[in-house]
Order: structure tokens, then C-alpha cells, then sequence
């Protein structure tokens, strides 16, 4: 049933997703074709590189974002009764929905590598496959996270002015431009442990080991996704 729920999703969502994430993701694929060349021209590969780490997770949170408040916005429009008249769980299919989320973002992330091996020759070949896993483990957190949220709001334009400060937050509540030690401890273990994404961008960078890595994407990404899918399947179920 879920992988069936996941199929339907992705078909449905195809086109919406296209159109939420145009935006961030031009500036972000520009980004990558254009700002590590300049680095690396004025400050060094290292620099470069340090830039790219932080770049291509942020490439999943840039799209999981818009997509997961709209997931919100559809169920709190009834989008998704015929399916729980037809006998599916809300549960399930809340679920479907942040996989579906996580799939999309997934695919984004893996333009962003490619574009990144074939410019920079980063990441090295052998942390490809890694990466793209610890990035999908992340991005069904992120995806969870946004619709936690989003869920006391039902407005899309509310929802809109949410995504767009979403995306400034985590850009900046990200180890995007800085490495996460060079900021206070505290501050650090928070971001680390709230965003789920951080510590891959750090493990690319080599400042976190891979065991506290998975460690961290694991333990923060099923907090998020299991909040997120209850309080959607919570708000898909008020609806009826």
C-alpha cells in the first residue's frame, strides 16, 4: 500500500514541485556553477570545496521546504479525501508524502553532485553513494521539520511569507558559509542536532567523523519525520 501511496505521489506531485522549488533552486544550481570557481581563483581549492559541502545539502533543504508546506496547504483543502474514503490510513499517507518529499529533494541534490564532480571533481568518488544516502536520511527530517511548521497555518499566502523565511533560516542555520566550529559550542550542538542536514555538510567538510554523522542525520531526522507525518495525517484527518 505505501509504495502504491508513494507512485500516486510522485506522479501527483511532479508539477507542483516544479513550480514551488524553480526559484531557490536556480540561485542555488548558479551558485554552485559560479561561486566555488570564484573562490577557488581568490582564496583557494580549499575554500571552494568548503563551499561546495555546504552547498549541496542545502540544495535538499531549498527544495524540501516549499514542497512540504504545500503538502499542508492541499491537506488542509481536502485534497487527499478521496483517498481516506477509500479506506487509507492517514497515517500511511502522510507518510507517502514526506517520502515522496524526500524522493524529489533527493533528485535535486543529485544534479547538484553531478554538477559538482564534473566542475570541482567534488566529492571524491568514493563518498558519492554515502552522501546521497545521508542527504535522503536529512531530507525526510527537513521535510518533516517544514510540516511541523507549516501546521498551524492554512493561508497559502501565510504559507508562502513561512517558506520564504524558512529558507533564509536554514541558510543561515546551516554550516553553509562557516564551519560549524567556528562558532560557539552551544550553538553549534544546536544546529547540529535541530537541523538534520548540518552534519553532512560538516562530514564533507572532514570536521565531524561518519559514526557521529549518522549518528546525528538518524536520531534528528526520525524526530522531525515522525512529528511531521502526525500532524499532517492529524490535519488531513480534521478535514473530513
Amino acid at each position: 500500500m505505501l509504495k502504491i501511496l508513494v507512485i500516486f505521489q510522485l506522479r501527483r506531485s511532479k508539477h507542483t514541485a516544479a513550480t514551488a522549488i524553480i526559484s531557490p533552486l536556480a540561485i542555488a544550481i548558479t551558485a554552485i556553477t559560479i561561486l566555488p570557481h570564484a573562490l577557488s581563483k581568490s582564496y583557494g581549492v580549499s575554500v571552494a570545496k568548503s563551499i561546495l559541502a555546504g552547498y549541496i545539502p542545502l540544495l535538499a533543504i531549498l527544495a524540501a521546504l516549499p514542497v512540504a508546506i504545500i503538502a499542508v496547504i492541499e491537506a488542509s483543502m481536502g485534497r487527499y479525501n478521496h483517498l481516506l474514503l477509500a479506506g487509507v490510513s492517514p497515517y500511511l499517507l502522510s507518510t507517502s508524502i514526506v517520502i515522496v518529499q524526500a524522493l524529489l529533494s533527493l533528485s535535486i541534490v543529485i544534479l547538484g553532485l553531478i554538477l559538482s564532480k564534473i566542475l570541482y571533481n567534488f566529492p571524491s568518488s568514493g563518498n558519492l553513494g554515502l552522501v546521497t544516502i545521508l542527504t535522503f536520511l536529512g531530507t525526510l527530517g527537513i521535510s518533516g521539520l517544514a510540516m511541523t511548521v507549516a501546521y498551524p497555518f492554512r493561508n497559502p499566502q501565510t504559507s508562502g511569507l513561512i517558506v520564504s523565511l524558512l529558507v533564509i533560516l536554514f541558510e543561515y542555520l546551516s554550516p553553509v558559509y562557516y564551519p560549524i566550529t567556528a562558532i560557539p559550542k552551544t550553538m553549534a550542538s544546536i544546529i547540529l542536532v535541530l537541523n538534520p542536514l548540518a552534519s553532512v555538510m560538516e562530514y564533507l567538510r572532514g570536521n565531524i567523523a561518519l559514526n557521529t554523522t549518522i549518528t546525528l542525520v538518524t536520531l534528528s531526522s526520525l524526530v522531525w519525520t515522525t512529528l511531521g507525518a502526525l500532524l499532517l495525517s492529524k490535519k488531513i484527518t480534521n478535514i473530513i
